[in-house]
């Protein structure tokens, strides 16, 4: 892309999302993320994600397998194309211009990092990426005001991590805890931590309906939701996740995405020493 389309972007206020994980021109970036992570054995994911579900995505790829157009289901790596247009979203963002994070709906619960480490394919800064997926994308649904940073008055859902996305994009999935509406739970199991610890409590199919109770946590008979769709909230993850470093920290908090605001919610990440 040349200078004046990011400037088009910048100046008009216009928000892009690549989505590379169905990248067109090539096979879709998802696939890459298939022949070299071992989502079939993800052990978070086979505790949430029906086998049925996995197995069909994971155990072959090609038609009727959710795989690219047409027959082949591997690919050399210099075959794929969202490393040239992840090059777009290095652009974007030095350029001062609004890139927002989406996985299209594709493999819930680690589709929205292989989105995350596909758009830093092109050369972006970890830190400009993270920022793409907090405060520029809640800005991109007019929610700046309320939520994508750490400020007072500002939804504080998080998620904690074990290890720095700044050091290494990919830790991302090390996920330690996840905090929703101050109930921290634990992000291995979705048991909950505090204020009042108990194990996690499942109330129906795993498949469930995005943001339901269905195979949720439910607590005097009110539904819990824990946000996302599902698969990907029940493992602890979320299907738009992402950090936001504050000035002068390390963050190793990392924040979410819930069934709020148009059905995708934007959150931050804390200092570490805030989280005792």
């Amino acid at each position: 892309m040349y200078s004046d389309v990011v400037e088009l972007f910048k100046t008009s206020g216009t928000t892009n999302s690549p989505t590379l994980l169905v990248s067109y021109g090539g096979p879709f970036g998802e696939n890459f993320f298939y022949a070299t992570e071992n989502a079939h054995d993800d052990e978070k994911l086979n505790v949430f994600a029906p086998a049925d579900y996995l197995d069909a995505r994971t155990r072959r790829r090609g038609p009727g397998g959710g795989g690219s157009p047409g027959d082949a289901g591997w690919f050399l790596e210099e075959e794929h194309v969202f490393p040239r247009h992840a090059e777009f979203v290095k652009k974007m963002l030095e350029g001062d211009a609004r890139v927002g994070v989406g996985s299209h709906g594709q493999l819930q619960g680690l589709g929205y990092h292989w989105e995350l480490w596909a758009m830093a394919a092109g050369g972006a800064s970890n830190y400009d990426i993270l920022r793409s997926a907090t405060i520029l994308g809640a800005e991109a649904i007019g929610f700046g005001a309320q939520l994508g940073t750490i400020e007072q008055d500002k939804f504080a859902d998080i998620v904690i991590l074990n290890s720095n996305p700044l050091d290494d994009l990919r830790n991302t999935v090390d996920i330690l805890y996840v905090m929703k509406d101050g109930r921290l739970y634990d992000g291995m199991t979705l048991d909950k931590v505090y204020p009042v610890a108990r194990p996690f409590q499942r109330k129906g199919p795993v498949e469930g309906s995005a943001g339901g109770c269905a195979g949720g946590d439910r607590e005097g008979g009110e539904c819990e939701a824990v946000g996302g769709l599902a698969a990907a909230v029940r493992a602890g993850w979320r299907t738009a996740a992402a950090c936001w470093p504050v000035a002068g920290t390390q963050p190793m908090l990392w924040t979410h995405c819930g069934p709020r605001c148009r059905g995708h919610r934007f959150t931050f990440s804390l200092p570490m020493e805030t989280a005792d």
